[in-house]
């Protein structure tokens, strides 16, 4: 009887904090990754060192052997570069990790969930200073070296809530001259069959907050990258621009990071979340 008390007391206290420690391998962040970056940058500017927004949204694979290939679009400042980034990631037991960037960029990194999500920081830049941080999320557990279309059109059908957020430069309504424009959006955006882009939203630009719509296409890659055409007209505003869209999760995320507009500069990221594959009314 006395021993079979003892069988149901609890653990002893010590064993209880025995926990198994996390393990990550090499193998456990092997696959196509989304990043998008976000920060400061400072740099040299007209001999002085300054503070300058900076966004980068990249389409990365990584090899078995923790070498990094793929492509990236950067914001900084609002000067957009297109370029491949290279790199090499060293994976810790304990799931930490050190990036290595070609042309001298490092960083270091917690692995989470089991690969599926990287969290980093910018330790060195070539450049100047950053503080920045960055966001991967994984969107195929094969590299891209082995499986280089896993994305397609259909990928993208059906509605979503989207928002943005960033820094507009440009000229604030009602005014004159150039300036760094807070800016945030929100709205309902619908993408059909025949890659077409419907919806709109609220925008608060500078802390004025306009309705606005949205109309235009989106052509998506087989290697799960996407441009957007778009015209937005916000009350009186209306701006033709152009997109980088990174695919996520069998469509059912999409990042997003403005290039090219007619209204001016912008560091602005954009997170579409879908809520439903089918279209309104279908």
């Amino acid at each position: 009887m006395r021993y079979l008390v003892s069988l149901l007391l609890p653990l002893p206290f010590c064993c209880l904090l025995e926990a198994q420690p996390a393990v990550c391998t090499q193998d456990t962040v092997t696959g196509t990754y989304a990043l998008v970056t976000q920060g400061t940058m400072l740099l040299p500017v007209a001999g002085q060192t300054s503070a300058v927004p900076a966004i980068a949204l990249g389409l990365l694979s990584i090899d078995p052997d923790g070498t990094i290939a793929g492509q990236a679009v950067m914001s900084i400042g609002g000067d957009i570069i297109r370029s491949p980034w290279p790199g090499a990631i060293q994976v810790n037991a304990d799931c930490t990790a050190a990036v290595v960037w070609a042309g001298g960029t490092a960083g270091t990194a917690v692995i989470q969930e089991e690969g599926r999500e990287i969290r980093s920081i910018m330790t060195q830049s070539a450049s100047g200073k950053g503080i920045v941080w960055g966001q991967w999320k994984r969107i195929s557990r094969v590299p891209a070296s082995v499986e280089p279309a896993q994305c397609s059109p259909a990928s993208v059908y059906g509605v979503y809530a989207a928002n943005y957020s960033g820094t507009q430069i440009g000229t604030p309504p009602g005014g004159t001259g150039v300036a760094a424009i807070p800016t945030v959006m929100i709205g309902l955006v619908s993408i059909d069959y025949k890659s077409q882009i419907d919806g709109g939203g609220t925008l608060s630009l500078g802390g004025d907050t306009l309705p606005f719509r949205y109309k235009g296409t989106v052509a998506v890659n087989p290697d799960c990258s996407a441009v957007t055409k778009m015209t937005t007209a916000a009350g009186p505003l209306t701006n033709d621009g152009t997109g980088w869209m990174v695919v996520l999760d069998g469509g059912n995320e999409l990042w997003s990071l403005p290039t090219e507009s007619n209204a001016g500069k912008s560091i602005v990221f954009g997170t579409w979340k879908r809520i439903s594959p089918l279209l309104p009314g279908k």
